[in-house]
């Protein structure tokens, strides 16, 4: 920003900031490149033909492939990165129970195919109704391995880096 900004020439500027943008919109994928064509619209009211066209643009990206599901080598797991873990206890809201809940957001590694030094992907899980949820910072200590206990229609359990995450899902009814 700082960089683009600091052009000198007036037609620079403008080129350096459109780069920006366009490299913010396509990293932010349909939706945030529809958000940024917005923005530009409304805040380019009083500027040149050309750059209403160019934001009008930012809105339609070429589509791109959605990414193939990853290939798990025998049922195992890569090793990821805890990134975010939030747990909500149980509440009485407006006269309305709402149970606990744990969200957990993991970076995994780009896919064998890839790059590996390449973006890794972030991936959310939420488990409903949590019986324990135990989080201690050697949780974010880096990759690590995940391990999952799966009951036939959802997880069990979570544990990650030696339980310094770990969190039990209650058992279903009956």
């Amino acid at each position: 920003m700082l960089s683009a900004g600091a052009r000198r020439a007036a037609a620079r500027r403008e080129a350096a900031f459109r780069e920006l943008v366009e490299v913010w919109a396509r990293r932010s994928g349909p939706v945030g490149a529809a958000w940024f064509a917005q923005a530009v619209e409304r805040g380019c009211s009083d500027v040149y033909p050309q750059t209403k066209a160019w934001a009008a643009s930012l809105g339609c990206p070429s589509p791109q492939p959605a990414p193939a599901a990853r290939p798990w080598s025998g049922g195992q797991l890569p090793p990821v990165e805890l990134r975010l873990a939030r747990y909500s206890a149980p509440y009485l809201r407006y006269g309305q129970p709402h149970d606990a809940s744990a969200l957990l957001h993991f970076a995994l590694p780009p896919r064998p195919a890839e790059d590996p030094a390449g973006p890794w992907w972030l991936r959310s899980m939420e488990l409903g109704a949590p019986e324990s949820f135990r989080l201690d910072t050697a949780a974010f200590a880096g990759p690590g391995t995940l391990e999952l206990s799966r009951e036939p229609d959802r997880i069990g359990a979570v544990s990650l880096h030696a339980a310094a995450l770990a969190v039990v899902v209650a058992s279903a009814p009956g």
